[in-house]
């Protein structure tokens, strides 16, 4: 299977109930004491090893169903997902959640890519990296945190349209930076 040059880097996200000791957490140092969980095998258990670097190791758990019962159980006070998780998470599967922060992608991050119809798709990221709507200069033209949904947009100007988009307005997020 071919998929598309990537088009959405994913951003890895802190999840936490609102009454959770890192609910206002806005650096990394405050994390590093904190009980966090992810599923195994995951970007998002490699993102709390290498660069959270907790005091105590992370929770690890089968799925991210697993983690989000650490966390609704109070074991834990965050699990670590990738932010279209994170944003799910948040709005429909807990009352008492929100998302803590987001951290920039390191080095080429995750990608989504497109499967179905791959040449029309490839052109589709290509036009829209040309116009600046999409990759590394979009990333700079429309800075972190993007409102979910305006890849979706892009594509559907262009004839592709997205399954599953949220639209946000304004949303904004603190993004975690390393001290």
């Amino acid at each position: 299977m071919s998929f598309s040059e990537g088009y959405y880097t994913v951003n890895q996200s802190v999840v936490a109930l609102e009454n959770s000791p890192i609910a206002n957490a806005t650096t990394l140092d405050e994390l590093k004491t904190a009980k966090l969980g992810a599923q195994v095998g995951t970007t998002s258990l490699e993102f709390i090893q290498d660069v959270v670097q907790p005091e105590t190791e992370p929770m690890v758990y089968n799925d991210t169903n697993d983690a989000k019962s650490a966390l609704d159980a109070g074991q834990i006070d965050g699990i670590v997902v990738d932010l279209p998780t994170a944003y799910y998470v948040t709005a429909v599967e807990f009352d008492d959640a929100k998302i803590v922060g987001q951290f920039q992608p390191e080095g080429d991050g995750e990608e989504f890519g497109a499967l179905p119809a791959v040449e029309a798709a490839k052109r589709l990221v290509e036009q829209g990296q040309a116009d600046g709507v999409l990759g590394k200069g979009a990333r700079k033209a429309n800075p972190l945190p993007l409102a979910a949904g305006q890849e979706g947009a892009a594509f559907t100007q262009r004839g592709l349209q997205t399954v599953g988009t949220v639209s946000y307005t304004h949303l904004t997020l603190p993004t975690i930076h390393p001290v």
